[in-house]
């Protein structure tokens, strides 16, 4: 059990992390936080030196102290949101220009990019915020993700003020890419920065170098992207439905950079390490080698949260053997976690985060109950046994954060997690051994058909078994208030199996009906809230519900439906939401002259961005929903640039769900 009293850093980390959450709640003025922080630690030494030279035991210097970190949780986190409260609002105020570094490439011609400063009639100021870049061709620039641009002009607003309901930093979290900006001419438009600082440029150089090679040996496009998510976590050259099927099967975690990628590197690196000095004698070396790869290997994968709690707790453990001082897993994960939100304690929300050490606790705590239910003599069925615990420890211990983010639970990732993690460990391996390998022409091709074959098989097996009846429970959705019961159930049961004590149970059935009593709202409220499902199955598919009926546009029409077929395709007035779906346009639309319609939401294909002047002729839009053909179709039409409404992309087996209450 977790104890503040056997783990001191841990009641460290719960008194931060408190100070963090009330600063989420009640946030004052940077200044005032940062000089009642200092008050505090004056106070703190002037106590500590006072009861130290009177040689006086007492506990109001330990009260000051946790007080002081409670406080750097809290003058971190005001500190941090601080630039967001300054935003200087581009509707209202044009700006000269800005600063961006792209984060994410689409395609060649677009990206998404991070806004650092922008420069307006006061001068510069700190800004950061997300924008989505579209580059013409003629401008001969093809971006790339570390790329700095120093952009002229004022970008467009693509969600409208309205929408925009939550006060920041918030608002930008839950709207990504809020602004637009298209860029015809380099030199004139924008200009392209050189790096001042070229520490990160061997990352761009390793990871450039090491896709040629794998470009070269891999034929399959998929291969390469699965090549590339497991080394240094790019997923642009994943398909979108492998990725859905390696979530519903709960094998997503191998795709993910994480301490399984972390320790399988540290243990082939330690193994290569060992067999090569094995003969010199220094036994020490291997191991201070091993940490050196697996720290540039953290850097590679640009510090992510999982890859350093991975490597702090990897380095801990093995520099307490080699002192002789032994190790603590505990203190390994929470000093990663502490040093983690120190240096950003925004990171408490990040999903990845809270995902990756909720794992990292559930196979610490609860592996060993769960593993000592049986005991098993054949060597390989213990080994077999084992890998199980560790999957089945981990899912529970990440059980209502998958509820809460990702609204589904897959029903057989034992299964899948069987042979999916032994070929990916398979898979690292040969793809070290390619890169080594590859200026050998017959050893090259043989590793890298061997490697493709591979990848090839666990992505079927993967496909195979997400096809397979109920692979998800997909009508598990929780909020965070029953994600926290749900917490406080599992560790309540994981006590009561370990000390049978009374309390327990009552705390577990006093929980339990709560999450009852909380379901049973949310399930009444989903009653009071109609939808509108729209899924790109390659034609403008859309589903109406209500909670008690259920309606589909490509159904028979009854007389009393609300849907109506009409010339340019379907119409839909559903609780006072007017639907209009254009497949075509209408021969009289050409000649319209009489009043718009108020359309709410407006779904067309993407080949009618063309007629777009002749549909705001009819219609005044809302909202417009655009049913794509490619996977990534994140480009940029003039037609839609001075449109202030929300423009929604519906990607090919993509689904977006709208939902308003019924008596709006």
């Amino acid at each position: 059990m977790l104890s503040a009293v056997a783990f001191p850093l841990f009641r460290l980390l719960l008194v931060y992390i408190s100070g963090v959450l009330i600063a989420i709640c009640c946030p004052i003025e940077p200044f005032h936080a940062v000089m009642l922080l200092i008050a505090l630690k004056m106070l703190y030494l002037v106590t500590w030196i006072g009861f130290k030279a009177a040689r006086l035991l007492s506990k109001w210097p330990h009260i000051i102290g946790l007080l002081v970190i409670f406080l750097v949780g809290y003058s971190n986190l005001v500190l941090q949101i601080a630039p967001y409260q300054k935003l200087l609002t581009w509707t209202n105020q044009p700006i000269e220009g800005y600063t961006a570094s792209i984060q994410k490439v689409y395609h060649s011609l677009s990206c998404k990019a991070l806004i650092t400063h922008i420069k307006a009639n006061s001068g510069w100021h700190k800004h950061p915020a997300s924008i989505q870049l579209f580059f013409s061709k003629k401008s001969g620039y093809k971006p790339q993700k570390g790329d700095t641009l120093l952009i002229s002009g004022t970008p467009t607003r693509i969600v409208p003020s309205k929408n925009r309901e939550l006060p920041p930093p918030y608002a930008s979290f839950y709207h990504p890419s809020m602004h637009r900006h298209v860029l015809k001419q380099i030199d004139r438009d924008f200009i392209y920065l050189q790096p001042v600082c070229k520490n990160r440029q061997w990352v761009r150089v390793i990871r450039e170098w090491c896709s040629q090679i794998f470009e070269k040996q891999l034929q399959d496009t998929t291969a390469r992207g699965v090549v590339a998510a497991l080394l240094w976590g790019e997923k642009d050259g994943l398909n979108p439905d492998l990725q859905k099927a390696y979530a519903q099967t709960g094998t997503i975690h191998v795709l993910a950079i994480s301490g399984l990628h972390v320790t399988m590197l540290y243990l082939i690196m330690k193994t290569i390490f060992r067999f090569v000095f094995s003969r010199i004698g220094y036994w020490i070396l291997p191991e201070l080698l091993s940490l050196l790869f697996i720290w540039l290997y953290a850097g590679l994968c640009d510090f992510t949260p999982p890859i350093v709690r991975a490597t702090i707790m990897i380095t801990m453990a093995r520099l307490g053997l080699l002192m002789g001082r032994g190790s603590n897993s505990y203190n390994g994960l929470i000093v990663s976690a502490f040093g983690l939100l120190l240096w950003n304690p925004l990171l408490l929300f990040n999903c990845g985060f809270q995902l990756s050490y909720s794992a990292t606790l559930g196979i610490l705590y609860l592996q060993p109950f769960i593993h000592r239910l049986t005991t098993l003599k054949n060597y390989w069925l213990q080994k077999i046994w084992t890998a199980t615990t560790l999957s089945i420890a981990a899912q529970l211990s990440t059980l209502p954060l998958i509820l809460f983010y990702f609204k589904q639970f897959p029903l057989y990732f034992i299964i899948a997690n069987w042979l999916v993690i032994p070929a990916i460990f398979a898979i690292l391996m040969l793809s070290l051994a390619l890169l080594v390998g590859s200026h050998l022409p017959i050893v090259g091709t043989l590793l890298g058909f061997i490697l493709n074959k591979l990848i090839v098989a666990t992505n079927g097996w993967v496909c195979w078994v997400a096809k397979w009846p109920m692979s998800t429970l997909s009508c598990c959705a929780v909020n965070g208030r029953s994600a926290c019961l749900l917490y406080v159930v599992l560790l309540t049961t994981s006590l009561f199996l370990q000390y049978k004590q009374l309390i327990y149970p009552v705390t577990i059935s006093i929980c339990t009906l709560f999450y009852s009593i909380d379901q049973l709202q949310l399930i009444l409220s989903k009653q009071k809230q109609c939808k509108m499902i729209c899924c790109n199955h390659h034609q403008l598919s859309f589903t109406l519900k209500d909670g008690i009926e259920t309606l589909g546009c490509n159904r028979p029409l009854s007389k009393s439906s609300p849907l109506r077929h009409y010339a340019g395709g379907t119409i839909a007035s559903w609780y006072k939401k007017m639907i209009l779906t254009i497949d075509k346009i209408p021969i009289d639309w050409h000649r319209w002259h009489g009043a718009k319609l108020d359309i709410d939401y407006l779904l067309i294909d993407e080949k009618l961005l063309s007629d777009m002047d002749i549909i705001l002729k009819v219609c005044n839009i809302k909202t417009l929903v655009i049913y794509t053909k490619e996977v990534r179709p994140f480009y940029y039409h003039p037609a839609i640039k001075t449109l202030s409404l929300a423009v929604i992309w519906l990607q090919p087996g993509a689904k977006k769900v709208f939902s308003w209450p019924k008596n709006l």
